[in-house]
Parts: C-alpha cells; structure tokens; sequence
C-alpha cells in the first residue's frame, strides 16, 4: 500500500513539473559543413559590403545636403579638420 501512494505522489509531481529542454542535434557530412561555413562567410562578406556601402551612400547625401546649403567642403575634410583642431587644443601649452 505504501509502495502504491509513494507511485501515486511520484507521478502527480512528475505531472505538476515542466517539460525538459529538447536539443536537436544535426550531424553533417563534411562537405555539407564546408559548404555551410562558406554559406555563412559569403553572407557576412554581403554584409560588410552592404554596411560600407550604406555609410558611403549617407555620406554622399550629407555632402550634396551640404553643398545645396552653401558650404563647399566636404564631411570628410569637416571632420579631419574638427580632429586637427581637437589635437592642437589639447597640446597647446597653457
């Protein structure tokens, strides 16, 4: 009887308790993996070149805004010169 009500409460907790994690473990040829882990390299590759190419972009449209406006030098040199001036102040003997 005891033994019964022990395989009674057993089964109510295990019930009552989440289920377990499931991990799905796939194993690959060796050549499904290589091609995968050039699959992955070609993307972040994309991606680099789609990163660069957006940064490039924007800074186009930032100087054509900024010559529309009426300023003639370009961001690039905006910020070099911002920089040069940052250096001097921060050498510059007191």
């Amino acid at each position: 009887m005891k033994a019964l009500l022990l395989t009674t409460a057993l089964l109510s907790v295990g019930a009552a308790a989440a289920p377990m994690e499931v991990i799905t473990v796939i194993y690959r040829t060796p050549v499904d993996y290589a091609l995968y882990q050039q699959k992955a390299e070609i993307h972040g590759y994309f991606q680099a070149e789609l990163n660069a190419a957006i940064r490039d972009d924007a800074r186009s449209q930032i100087d054509n805004m900024r010559s529309d406006f009426g300023d003639t030098k370009p961001l690039a040199a905006v910020t070099l010169q911002r920089q040069s001036l940052a250096i001097e102040s921060i050498s510059a003997p007191n």
